[in-house]
């Protein structure tokens, strides 16, 4: 799935010529802070293709990826509120602010504007982030999602334990498709 989603990308993108640099690394964390539990997961397997031609950013994670320490949190995660047999990934799909060229070396303060699918829910997003280009390009971004605006439900019995804004940070290294 993960190469169908490379080839189907970067068949568009090379059509246009396109400068087109895919995931390396990804590693997206979740954090949910309450006064009775913090629960943390982390998923290190998401593909992503970064078009600095037409300035766009497409990231998809995988749902049963997301690993926590407590093994019934990650099976509560996947079964009860995520339902990732129905909604397998969360993907973010934008458009930079502002033109990069991946030749020129810095570090870039971005917007990226696009959606968020999540549980099957399509939100329209406007993320800050970093884009470092040096020998390979980085991104860096800490955002909030809602769980509400997924249409994420969480039982009564656990709300107190569940953050109803989840931090997300995302940290990519990506490296020219050739």
């Amino acid at each position: 799935m993960k190469n169908l989603f490379l080839i189907g990308f970067a068949s568009i993108a090379f059509a246009a010529n396109a400068q087109l640099y895919k995931n390396q690394s990804i590693n997206v964390v979740f954090f949910s802070e309450t006064p009775i539990e913090n629960i943390e997961a982390v998923a290190k397997k998401a593909s992503s293709v970064i078009n600095f031609e037409s300035d766009s950013l497409v990231i998809k994670i995988p749902q049963s990826e997301f690993h926590f320490k407590k093994s019934l949190m990650e099976e509560h995660y996947n079964e009860n509120y995520m339902e990732s047999t129905k909604y397998p990934y969360a993907v973010f799909r934008g458009k930079f602010d502002q033109k990069i060229d991946p030749k020129t070396l810095g570090s870039y303060k971005v917007k990226v504007k696009g959606y968020l699918e999540i549980h099957g829910v399509r939100q329209n997003r406007e993320i800050d982030g970093t884009i470092d280009v040096s020998d390979v390009v980085k991104i860096h971004s800490v955002f909030f999602v809602k769980t509400a605006d997924h249409k994420i439900e969480i039982p009564k019995i656990v709300f107190s334990n569940i953050a109803e804004s989840i931090k997300v940070t995302v940290d990519g290294q990506y490296v020219f498709l050739k």
